[in-house]
C-alpha cells in the first residue's frame, strides 16, 4: 500500500447593541457599545446524539450532568479560513476546515475555548465590536451562529438562507450582522435591535467579501463577476463603483482605511487605493494583492501577494517599507496592539512592526494525516523531510527516518513489509530498512519532484514518477533503472496490473499511459477528460480493468488491455475532483475519494454509488483492509477513518497530532503512547453551555474512565 499526501437546554445570552443617542448619520460612531441580555434559543439535542457531524465521537455514551460531549484535538483539524480579533486585542477567534471555533488567549498562544456545533467547515468567524459574542458561518450546513465565548453556549443558530453560508461582519455599531450565503449572492441581515432577518439584495453571482466602512453608513460587497457594490446601509441603495485596478479583472483584496476616507483594492495585478468620495485613484501599488490592512495611522499599507509573501508599504513614497518573515493569505492590523496579524493555512503569525519580527507563532493546525496500510507500523511526516514509524497497536514512537532534504511527497511499502520506498522533493527516492531506520539506497536520476511511488505486487520492480514528466522503473537491489518518456506534463499517478506486468501512469497532460514492465515500451497511450489525480488497477472476472479519477466529478472505467471505455461513474460535488481510488477484493466494488470530502463505495458493474461515507475533508489516500470489511481514507484534515463497509457506521479515526499519534473510537475510547501526554481536549455540552476540559479533568469530574483496549479500528486487531 501506499501513500499519497431531544433534551432541550436554556440559558442567558449576550448579544452587543448600541447605547441610545446615536444617530446612524453621523460621520463617526459617537454611541457606546454596551452588552444586552437577552435569552438564548433553545439547543435541541437527541439523546446519544453527536455535539455536530463533524464531532469526532459519533456514539458519544450518556453521562450524568451532560446533554453530548466530543473529543477534539487542541489544534485545528485542516487548514484555517479565518480569524478574528476581540476588541481588546487580548484574544483571537479561528475557525476552518473542520467547522470547530477555537479561541486563543494572544499572551501566550493557549486554546481557551473550544466551540463545537457546525456541520460543515466554517468560512468565517468574526467578534462583535462588544467583545461578548462571536458569529460564524458554516457553509454547506448554511447557518449563521451565535456564540457566547466566555459561557461556551450557543447562542442563535439562523436557518434558512439561499445555500452555502460565506462571509460574516458586524457593523461597527454591534447592531447588525451581515453574512453572504449561496450561489446567487443574497447579502442576509440581522438586525439585533429588533430582532429581525431579511435578504437585503441578491447580486446573481458568489460574494466573496463584505466590508463596512468605518461610519458604517456603507457596506462594501465583494463578488467574483462584478465591480465592488457600495451599499448605502441607511438607504439600502447601491452604487456600483468600478474599483477594479485593471481592466475587468476581479478585485482580489478590499480594505477601507480608518477613517473611511480611503479603499485599497487589490488584483492580480497591482493595489490600488481610491478616494472613496470622488472614486478617484490616488495611488498604485505594483504586484498581486490577495489580501492588505491598513497600519491604524493608515501611513503604511500590509500587502499579501499571489504566492502570500507579506509586505509593508509606506503610502508616503509608494515603496516597501518592511518584508515580514510570514505567509498569508488573510491579514489583520491590530489598532489596540499595533501589530499585524498574519493567518495561513496551519497557522498565524503575529509581526511587531516596531521590533520588525514575529513576536508570536502559534501552530494552530494539522493538516496531514498518517499513512496507514495494514500490517505495517504507521507512518507520519508527509510533506516534511523526515518520517516517523509508530507501532500500529499500541500507538507508541518506534523510530525516525532522516535523509530527504526535501518534503516526502509519497511513500509505498515493499510486498514484504522490510522495505519502505520514499519519494521527495528533492528529486529522489529513497529505500529504507524499516526495522533498523536506515537507508538501504537513495535512487537518483529525475530531475524534478518525484510525485508518486509504487512496488510492483511481485516486489521485483519499483516505480516512480515525477514533474520531470517521467516516469522511471528501477531494479530495487542494483539502483539501475529505465527511463519512461511520454508524458508532456508532470505524473500525478502510478498503478501496477495484479500480475506485475503493466505499469499504468496518469498525468497532467490528460492522459494515462499502459506500460510494458519488462521492455519498458509504451502499449497505449489513452486520452481522458481532464488531468489525472489517481489510478486503480483491478483483474475483474478476465479483464484487467483500471479507474480514472480526474479533477471533474466522474471515474472513467477503462479495460487497460484495450483502452475501450467501459463505463463512466458520475457523482456531484464541490470541488467534484477524485483524489483516490481503491479496488475491493470483492468483486467489482471501488472506493472513491472525493475532493468533496466524501468517501463513496460504488458498485462498478451496476454504475450505482452503494454507500456514501463522510471524510469530512478532501480525501488524501484510501486503502481497504480485513477481505474488505473496513474502507480506510486520510484526510486533509489529519485524520484516517475507518468505516464498516458494510453498516457504513464509523469505527474511529487515526488522528496525528504531530509529535504523537491518537487511536480514537467512535465512542471516545482513545489510545496513545503511555510517554506523551494526549493534544486532547474533551468538550461536554451541560444545561449551561460548552466546558472544556483536559483528559485528566474529564475522567475525574464525570468519573469517566477511558479504556484503551475497546479501541478497535480495525476488527481483529
Amino acid at each position: 500500500m501506499r501513500t499519497i499526501a431531544r433534551v432541550v437546554a436554556f440559558g442567558v445570552g449576550v448579544l452587543c447593541l448600541t447605547a441610545a443617542g446615536a444617530s446612524a448619520s453621523e460621520e463617526s460612531l459617537a454611541g457606546r457599545v454596551e452588552p444586552l441580555l437577552v435569552r438564548a434559543e433553545p439547543q435541541a439535542i437527541e439523546p446519544g446524539a453527536p455535539l455536530s457531524a463533524r464531532a469526532l465521537v459519533t456514539h458519544p455514551p450518556s453521562i450524568r450532568g451532560l446533554l453530548s460531549w466530543t473529543v477534539e484535538s487542541r489544534r485545528h483539524r485542516g487548514g484555517l479560513y479565518s480569524l478574528s480579533l476581540s476588541p481588546n486585542g487580548k484574544l483571537v477567534a479561528t475557525g476552518g476546515l473542520d467547522g470547530m471555533i477555537r479561541v486563543w488567549h494572544l499572551a501566550d498562544g493557549q486554546l481557551l475555548r473550544l466551540l463545537v456545533g457546525h456541520d460543515s467547515y466554517s468560512g468565517s468567524v468574526a467578534w462583535s465590536p462588544c467583545g461578548t459574542v462571536i458569529a460564524s458561518t458554516g457553509t454547506w450546513d448554511g447557518t449563521v451562529r451565535l456564540w457566547d465565548p466566555k459561557a461556551g453556549r450557543q447562542l442563535r443558530v439562523f436557518k434558512g438562507l439561499k445555500g452555502p453560508t460565506g462571509h460574516a461582519a458586524w457593523s461597527p455599531d454591534g447592531r447588525r450582522l451581515v453574512a453572504s450565503s449561496g450561489f446567487s449572492g443574497e447579502l442576509w441581515m440581522w438586525d439585533g435591535s429588533a430582532d429581525t432577518t431579511e435578504t437585503v439584495m441578491e447580486l446573481g453571482h458568489p460574494i466573496t467579501g463584505l466590508h463596512w466602512s468605518p461610519n458604517g453608513l456603507t457596506l462594501a460587497v465583494q463578488s467574483q463577476q462584478s465591480p465592488v457594490t457600495l451599499l448605502d446601509m441607511e438607504t439600502m441603495e447601491s452604487r456600483k463603483e468600478n474599483v477594479r485596478s485593471v481592466g475587468d479583472a476581479s478585485t482580489t483584496s478590499f480594505a477601507w482605511s480608518p477613517d473611511g476616507g480611503q479603499i485599497a483594492a487589490g488584483s492580480s495585478a497591482q493595489c490600488t487605493i481610491f478616494d472613496f468620495a470622488s472614486g478617484d485613484s490616488v495611488k498604485k501599488l505594483d504586484g498581486a494583492c490577495v489580501s492588505a490592512a491598513w497600519s491604524p495611522d493608515a501611513t503604511q499599507l500590509a500587502i499579501a501577494n499571489s504566492r502570500y509573501a507579506v509586505q509593508i508599504w509606506d503610502l508616503e513614497t509608494g515603496k516597501v517599507a518592511a518584508p515580514v518573515p510570514a505567509l498569508a493569505s488573510h491579514l489583520t492590523w491590530d489598532r489596540v496592539s499595533q501589530r499585524l496579524f498574519c493567518l495561513y493555512s496551519t497557522q498565524f503569525n503575529v509581526f511587531d512592526p516596531a521590533e520588525k519580527k514575529i513576536v508570536l507563532t502559534s501552530p494552530a493546525a494539522l493538516i496531514t494525516p498518517a499513512s496507514w496500510s495494514v500490517g505495517r507500523p504507521i507512518l507520519t511526516g508527509l510533506m516534511t523531510d523526515k518520517l516517523s514509524l509508530w507501532d500500529a497497536t499500541t500507538a507508541k514512537h518506534l523510530r525516525d527516518l532522516s535523509g530527504h532534504t526535501g518534503a516526502v511527497s509519497a511513500v509505498s511499502w515493499s510486498r514484504d513489509g522490510k522495505t519502505l520506498a520514499s519519494a521527495g522533493y528533492d528529486s529522489s527516492v529513497r529505500l529504507w530498512n524499516a526495522d533498523k531506520g536506515e537507508t538501504v539506497h537513495t535512487l537518483k536520476g529525475h530531475t524534478a519532484a518525484v510525485t508518486d511511488v509504487a512496488w510492483s505486487p511481485n516486489g521485483k520492480f519499483l516505480a516512480s514518477g515525477g514533474s520531470d514528466k517521467t516516469v522511471r522503473l528501477w531494479d530495487p537491489d542494483d539502483e539501475t533503472c529505465q527511463v519512461l518518456e511520454g508524458h508532456t506534463a508532470a505524473v500525478r499517478a502510478l498503478a501496477w496490473s495484479p500480475a506485475s506486468n503493466q505499469l499504468l501512469s496518469g498525468s497532467s497532460d490528460q492522459t494515462f499511459i499502459v506500460w510494458d514492465a519488462k521492455s519498458a515500451k509504451a502499449q497505449r497511450t489513452v486520452q481522458v477528460s481532464r488531468p489525472v489525480l489517481a489510478l486503480a488497477c483491478a483483474t475483474i472476472g478476465n479483464t484487467m480493468t483500471l479507474a480514472c479519477g480526474t479533477t471533474e466529478d466522474q471515474i472513467q472505467v477503462f479495460n487497460a488491455n484495450t483502452g475501450e471505455q467501459m463505463t463512466i461513474l458520475r457523482s456531484g460535488g464541490s470541488p467534484p475532483s477524485v483524489t483516490a481510488l481503491a479496488w475491493l477484493p470483492t468483486g467489482p466494488h471501488l472506493l472513491a475519494g472525493r475532493g468533496c470530502h466524501k468517501a463513496q463505495l460504488w458498485d462498478a458493474g451496476a454504475g450505482k454509488i452503494v454507500r456514501s461515507l463522510e471524510a469530512m475533508a478532501p480525501v488524501s489516500y484510501l486503502t481497504v483492509a480485513g477481505n474488505g470489511n473496513t474502507l480506510v481514507a486520510g484526510n486533509s484534515d489529519g485524520t484516517v477513518r475507518f468505516w464498516d463497509s458494510e453498516s457504513g457506521e464509523l469505527r474511529g479515526v487515526l488522528l496525528n497530532c504531530g509529535d504523537h499519534l491518537v487511536q480514537l473510537s467512535y465512542d471516545g475510547q482513545y489510545r496513545v503512547d503511555p510517554d506523551k501526554q494526549p493534544d486532547l481536549v474533551f468538550v461536554a455540552l451541560t444545561p449551561d453551555g460548552q466546558v472544556m476540559l483536559t483528559p485528566d479533568e474529564f475522567a475525574t469530574k464525570f468519573r469517566a474512565r477511558n479504556n484503551p483496549t475497546r479501541v478497535k479500528l480495525v476488527p481483529g486487531r
